[in-house]
């Protein structure tokens, strides 16, 4: 249900500043669900709204953790320790 939690029209914590769609009433929805299996099937057809072949692709993944990594020379911004932090990557001049 994180998703419901982050991007959310009126009350989404990444405040994506876009407005409120059927996406957001299958949100509504899937939170108030008792049945998993109905509940499961909702969210993920509002996954496929926001980020499937036609949907908003409104968030990327800015943090994704990692067990093993290979670093080319020419990244900069890789923190050697805890999660990938995407959003600091810069490419180097070279």
């Amino acid at each position: 249900a994180w998703i419901t939690d982050a991007l959310h029209c009126d009350f989404g914590v990444l405040r994506t500043g876009r407005q409120c769609s059927s996406t957001d009433t299958q949100l509504n929805q899937a939170g108030i669900m008792s049945d998993i299996t109905s509940r499961i099937n909702t969210y993920t057809q509002a996954e496929t709204e926001f980020f499937g072949s036609a949907g908003e692709f409104p968030v990327i993944p800015v943090v994704m953790p990692r067990e093993m990594w290979a670093q080319q020379e020419w990244l900069e911004g890789v923190a050697s320790y805890g999660p990938f932090q995407f959003d600091r990557w810069l490419l180097a001049d070279h």
